[in-house]
Parts: C-alpha cells; sequence; structure tokens
C-alpha cells in the first residue's frame, strides 16, 4: 500500500511539473510584444541619440504627401521581408484610423523574433495636431473605408462617429454609436458639428486631455462632397478628422467584418455593428 501510495504522489509531483514547464513556455512565448509609443517619447529618444528607427509603413505616394520628419519610409509588404539587427528599436509610423497598418507590421516583426518594436499611438494625424515637424507637400484631409471602420469599432478604437444625414436618410440605418447632427441642411449640420467640437475642445479639463485623443470620423449623404465638408470642418477643430468613404451606404454594401447569425441580415437596414 505503501508503494502504491508514493508512485501516486511521484505522478502528481510529475503531473505539476509537467503544468509548471508548459505555463513557462506559455508565458515565454508572449512575453515579446510590441509596445505602443507617444509623440514626447520618440522626439526624446531621437534627441539622445538612441539609435532608433522611424519607420513610416505607407506607401510612397503617402508619404510623399506628409510624413514625419527624420522618418523613412518602408511600406509595410516589403517591410515583412527586411532584416534588421533584432535588438534595434524600431518605431513603426502610420496614418490609418487606430494605426491599423502599423500594428499589422508590429505583429510580423515581433514573430520573428524582434524585441524592440514601438507604434506610434497617434500616428501621423496626432504628431501634427501636437505641433510636431512634418514634412507636408498639401494639406490632407483624411478618408477611412467602411472595412477599417468597423475594425476600429470592433478594436475599441477611440473613435467618434458623427451623422451628418437627415433623419430619412438616417431610418434606413446607422453606423453603431454614431451621434446624429441636427440641422435642416447638411451646410446646417456641418457649422452645427464645428461649434460642437469647438465647444468639446474649450471645456476639456486636464485629466481629459491627458487621455489619448479622440479620431472623428463624419458620415455624411453619399452625394455630398464629403472632402470638401470634412475640410471646413478641420478649420475649425483641431483633431483627426476622417470621413467614410462611400458613406453609410458603403457600411451596407461592406460586409467582410459582419458576422452571419441566425435570423439576421447583416446587409439589410438597421444599425450596422
Amino acid at each position: 500500500m505503501e508503494t502504491v501510495m508514493k508512485r501516486v504522489r511521484s505522478l502528481k509531483l510529475a503531473g505539476l511539473l509537467v503544468v509548471a514547464v508548459l505555463l513557462y513556455y506559455t508565458e515565454t512565448t508572449h512575453a515579446a510584444s510590441w509596445q505602443w509609443i507617444d509623440g514626447a517619447q520618440v522626439q526624446t529618444k531621437m534627441k539622445e541619440g538612441s539609435g532608433l528607427w522611424l519607420i513610416d509603413v505607407r506607401g510612397g505616394a503617402a508619404y510623399d504627401t506628409i510624413h514625419i520628419e527624420g522618418s523613412v519610409n518602408i511600406p509595410a509588404e516589403a517591410l515583412a521581408h527586411k532584416k534588421f539587427p533584432l535588438q534595434k528599436t524600431l518605431i513603426l509610423v502610420d496614418d490609418s484610423l487606430g494605426q491599423k497598418a502599423a500594428r499589422e507590421a508590429a505583429d510580423a516583426l515581433v514573430k520573428k523574433g524582434h524585441e524592440r518594436i514601438f507604434v506610434l499611438g497617434n500616428g501621423i494625424a496626432g504628431w501634427k495636431i501636437e505641433g510636431r515637424p512634418v514634412a507636408e507637400s498639401r494639406v490632407v484631409v483624411r478618408g477611412v473605408n467602411a472595412g477599417d471602420l468597423k475594425w476600429a469599432l470592433a478594436e475599441s478604437v477611440p473613435v467618434k462617429v458623427y451623422d451628418l444625414r437627415d433623419a430619412k436618410e438616417q431610418k434606413h440605418g446607422t453606423v453603431k454609436n454614431s451621434e446624429a447632427v441636427p440641422g435642416n441642411t447638411v451646410a446646417d449640420r456641418v457649422e452645427k458639428l464645428k461649434a460642437m467640437l469647438k465647444s468639446r475642445d474649450k471645456g476639456k479639463d486636464l485629466a481629459n486631455r491627458m487621455k489619448k485623443p479622440q479620431s472623428v470620423v463624419l458620415v455624411f449623404p453619399a452625394s455630398s462632397d464629403a472632402e470638401g465638408l470634412t475640410q471646413k470642418v478641420l478649420q475649425a477643430a483641431k483633431a483627426d478628422i476622417r470621413y467614410l468613404i462611400g458613406g453609410y451606404e458603403a457600411m451596407v454594401v461592406d460586409t467582410t467584418r459582419v458576422t452571419q447569425t441566425a435570423g439576421v441580415c447583416p446587409t439589410c437596414p438597421g444599425s450596422v455593428k
């Protein structure tokens, strides 16, 4: 009987050892990851001569239009095939909503074994809003496609959506958590929104200013000059403001990030998730 008990204890100890080893390797596997970094930290590192690389992962045309001074352009698709010293500090810069492209590029580099990967938290838009140096050939009015907006909403990216369509159009459906802007015409609603954004910025206390800036996405009627109207809003507010390319209709047509469930039609009129 004593021999049996000893064997049971030995098996238990062996089992605990296996569990401990598995936990160790699991934690080790997931320990390495990229990190967020803000503009102030980047400039401090640059002044210290930390030997970092500030890499803009967008395409060449976007880079030529506007980029952070001191950054180099290596598009995300090319970055995956580049070889860097594994201990090199790489800071990835992007201009997409939620820094989606930079985040995906950072994931790929971490999987290759890189240990010092950072993503600029507020992207190029935030860098410029903070008054940091950029090389800019023309003022950029940013749009966002339906798929990327759905991704941002699903990932809890700080984004506020304003709907500038009329009540009749909104009856056909709205973007999740969007806020309707009142007004008789699109022009009226644009002026109302400008006043709302100015009031919001003035009313911010210190605690709110320390929070990660919120991107703003505008939903216009499909027939409107979305880029031109967004430009007018940009002139009145110091924020990362974008327009939804193709309007609400694009959200309905794009089903790439909508999960089909029993009894639910993702393309039917209603609230787009």
